[in-house]
Formats: C-alpha cells, sequence, structure tokens
C-alpha cells in the first residue's frame, strides 16, 4: 500500500512516488541520457513571447537546454510509465531513482510520516476578582495527512461524487497549461494510469495544527452575599469545547486516529464536534 513496512525502519512512514508537477508538453518529458537531469524545451515563439501552436496544437520544437541554460546536443531520453509508453503532455512528472528510464514500483520511496515528530499542550487559569478564565491548547506538529477523501473524490470514476472544484478547474486540458493536477477528460488510459499512483506527494498534506480545545469562563459570587441565602458558594459559567482549530490542512479535521501500521489516512471520517454550553455549580 502506501506506507513502509519494514525491518529496521521505523513505523507509520509514506511509501509513493515523489511528483514535481506535470508535464506541460509532450516535449517537457526529455531527460540526459542517466535520467537524472531533466531538459528545458525550446519552442518558437512570437513577437509577444507565447509559443507558437500549429493546426494540431502541437509547438514547434527548436531544441533543448540543459540545466545551466546552454544549448543540448544529442538526442534527449524520454521516461515511459512502466510497459505503457512513453509520458506525454498531462502525466506527474515523477522521479526516477534507479534512473532506468522506466517509473515503476521501484521509484517509490519514503515521503514522509503519518507520525507526528513533536506535540505538547497548554493548560491555565486566570482568575481576576470574582471572574476566572480557564483554557486549553493542544497542538501536533511535523506530520502528514494523506486526504484519501480528495482523492476518491477527485477520481471521477463515480459520477456520484462531486469533485472539489480546485482539481476540475486546474485539470491538464492543453498544451503548455502549468498545473499540478494530472489530466482527467479526454483520455480515459492515461488518465487510470496517473491515477495508479497513489500515494504521491500530491496527496499528502502537512497535517501540523493548534487547537483550542476547551475554554470555560465564570463568575464567582462573593460569599458574603450567599450566606444570606445559605449558599456556601455559587458560580455561573459558560464553556466550549474544539472551539477554534489553526491548521493548513484542507480536510474536516486534522487531528486523526488510525492503526499502527498505516497512520494519517483521512478517508473523510466525521470532524471533532465543537460544543457551546453554560451552567452553574452551587454549594449549600
Amino acid at each position: 500500500g502506501g506506507w513502509l513496512v519494514a525491518v529496521g525502519q521505523p513505523m507509520g512512514q509514506f511509501y509513493g512516488f515523489r511528483a514535481d508537477g506535470v508535464y506541460a508538453y509532450d516535449e517537457s518529458n526529455a531527460y540526459t541520457p542517466d535520467f537524472k537531469t531533466r531538459l528545458t524545451p525550446v519552442f518558437q515563439r512570437d513577437e509577444n513571447n507565447n509559443v507558437v501552436m500549429t493546426s494540431g496544437l502541437k509547438p514547434i520544437l527548436l531544441g533543448y537546454r540543459n540545466s545551466e541554460g546552454t544549448d543540448y546536443v544529442g538526442t534527449p531520453s524520454k521516461l515511459s510509465f512502466g510497459t505503457a509508453g512513453t509520458m506525454l503532455g498531462g502525466d506527474l512528472i515523477l522521479n526516477d531513482l534507479d534512473g532506468n528510464g522506466i517509473i515503476d514500483d521501484k521509484d517509490r520511496e519514503v515521503l514522509g510520516s503519518g507520525y507526528a515528530k513533536w506535540f505538547g499542550s497548554w493548560t491555565n487559569s486566570i482568575n481576576y476578582k470574582q471572574f476566572s478564565l480557564d483554557f486549553s491548547f493542544y497542538g501536533s506538529f511535523g506530520n502528514l495527512i494523506y486526504n484519501k477523501l480528495t482523492a476518491d473524490i477527485s477520481s471521477l470514476g463515480n459520477f456520484n461524487l462531486t469533485p472539489p472544484p480546485y482539481g476540475v478547474l486546474n485539470t491538464w486540458a492543453h498544451p503548455g497549461q502549468i498545473t499540478n493536477i494530472a489530466l482527467a477528460f479526454g483520455d480515459k488510459t492515461r488518465y487510470a494510469r496517473n491515477q495508479q499512483l497513489h500515494i504521491t506527494t500530491n496527496d499528502l498534506e502537512d497535517g501540523s495544527f493548534i487547537r483550542l480545545r476547551n475554554a470555560r469562563f465564570a463568575y464567582n459570587f462573593d460569599k458574603s452575599l450567599l450566606q444570606k441565602l445559605s449558599i456556601t458558594s455559587l458560580s455561573l459559567y459558560i464553556y466550549s469545547n474544539n472551539l477554534f482549530t489553526w491548521t493548513n490542512y484542507s480536510g474536516f479535521d486534522p487531528e486523526l486516529g488510525g492503526s499502527i501500521l498505516n497512520p494519517g489516512e483521512d478517508s473523510g471520517r466525521f470532524p471533532k464536534k465543537r460544543e457551546f454550553g453554560i451552567g452553574a455549580n452551587i454549594i449549600f
């Protein structure tokens, strides 16, 4: 699956393909013979610096440049996706770890951990005259989350699922488009091929968060007033649980459970509920 379980390795490591955007053109799949350096295609451009396209939406290729910006001499090598053929515009740009020119399971690598590197909490109580404020923060940092819900509804494999707007608006649709969302329309075979790559870095998000778990604000009545009512103590309070969460995670809730072997998977579980309430403590 998408996690590495191996002798001598820590648990919870995501194991998949490292993606670096999407090939803008068919010609963008071009490398040096060792497949360690990706070449930059040079196209014919008009007076406004726009790439000149033929009637078949094909750019006019003039050559390639090295990473240093110098002209590349020779025939570039092209990556293939297993036995399915050469990767084209709209396919994910993947890291060929073994340098054999073929993207397969041997090119998967550790992408991060589903476990937080560190976490902590802060609880405090502030009192001023008859008022008191109690609160508790909790934070978790340094883990990744596999947003499986977004990946599933973006697969376009079920007509009952509505894909997220970002994926629909930014999926690769024409040569020259700069995006990180692979081809989705027009070629079912290639789209299905890109979907088989889970997990990639495109599916992982930073799961760090800080949450205000509890807050309670109370007013404690003066005891001299309460003695007339034969009451030892009386306090009125309002409270809230899970009031605020600060996170860059796009899912419902970054605080996940999960098994030891595959932590950090979010299939769209219901988020922790936010609660509000009022109450009173009376001692006679």
